[in-house]
């Protein structure tokens, strides 16, 4: 009687035994995946708003957030960024959707049953693609039509940009840019592999150009010169600098939009350097020269040559941000130097 006993204490325990193999020291279902982390749901959402609401099982909470991603795609490719407000408009609606991603990411996984079977979009490889390819597909939507903030740091193109200037500018490696007069463009250097410059475009492919002492002909339209109060520039305490400021008028038989431009000397523009007659811009090319118009290697020397417009990679917009004039979000191309 006593060995029959012995028996079924020890069958007792075997089984409850067996039920414990399944659990952990918490009680929890071992052959169920760990429950899903607040906080590594955030971290996910950090990266990417949708693979963290993925993380933490709300799949009917994506689409609000594909749709933003789609939006903000959209919203690079048309051009919208291209401007002050529309660039800080994107900022907001970047950050906005990051932020309230981490948010419902993080609160939907708090509340998540524990512990919960995963879901087969559960998996941190499809994470991992999620990330990838809408950063990917943001980077390329950015590469067609911009933005980017492009850092100054030559004095060729002053007092239009100083060097140290933060400027707005659009485009991409996928830009189909067609150039225009007057606009100031970032470039890779012709002659110079790895060199990004910064210029201002005066004559497009084909333009017959002619330089008379400093002033510009192009296509036997003169550009108007109009000595203006000299342009004076203290960047240190008791060191004054001033330069000879001229407003350059472009005439409307080259462009239907009126333009003027200030550009500054200390030098007489004489030489060489400011003369030159009857060149013709090469096909595929454009001219540049820097607005500093004596302290500028640009397309007047064998140095740098015509501009190949394959090499522009974006046109500047604006300043967004100036820290040795105080100045921040200004337009480059109404710009006037009235005042010293």
């Amino acid at each position: 009687m006593a060995d029959d006993i012995t028996v079924d204490q020890m069958s007792d325990m075997e089984i409850a035994e067996e039920g414990r193999v399944g659990e952990d020291e918490a009680g929890r279902d071992k052959s169920l995946p760990p429950p899903r982390r607040a906080w590594i749901a955030v971290l996910i959402a950090l990266l990417s708003p949708i693979a963290g609401v993925l993380y933490a099982g709300a799949p009917r909470l994506v689409w609000p957030f594909l749709a933003l991603q789609l939006l903000m795609a959209v919203w690079l490719v048309t051009g919208w960024a291209a401007s002050f407000v529309g660039f800080f408009a994107y900022l907001v609606l970047m950050i906005g959707q990051g932020l309230l991603g981490m948010a419902v990411a993080g609160i939907v996984a708090h509340r998540a049953p524990q512990p919960m079977k995963l879901a087969r979009y559960q998996r941190y490889w499809i994470y991992l693609a999620i990330i990838i390819a809408f950063g990917a597909g943001q980077r390329l939507a950015a590469s067609i039509n911009g933005p980017a903030v492009v850092g100054v740091d030559s004095s060729s193109m002053f007092p239009t940009l100083w060097s140290s200037d933060l400027a707005l500018a659009t485009g991409g490696r996928f830009t189909t840019y067609e150039p225009r007069r007057g606009d100031i463009v970032v470039y890779w250097h012709p002659k110079s592999d790895g060199e990004r410059w910064i210029k201002r475009i005066v004559a497009l492919p084909g333009d017959h150009l002619d330089m008379k002492d400093g002033q510009l002909i192009i296509n036997g339209h003169a550009v108007e010169r109009t000595p203006m109060e000299p342009y004076t520039w203290e960047p240190r305490p008791g060191l004054v600098l001033n330069f000879n400021h001229v407003r350059e008028h472009w005439p409307k038989e080259l462009d239907s939009e009126e333009r003027s431009i200030d550009t500054v000397n200390i030098a007489a523009l004489v030489g060489n350097y400011n003369n030159r007659t009857d060149y013709v811009v090469p096909d595929g090319h454009v001219f540049v020269m820097g607005d500093y118009r004596d302290n500028s290697l640009d397309s007047r020397t064998r140095l740098h040559g015509p501009l190949p417009i394959d090499n522009i990679t974006h046109r500047v917009v604006g300043i967004l941000w100036s820290p040795r004039r105080k100045l921040s979000l200004a337009p480059v191309y109404d710009q006037k130097f009235d005042d010293s």
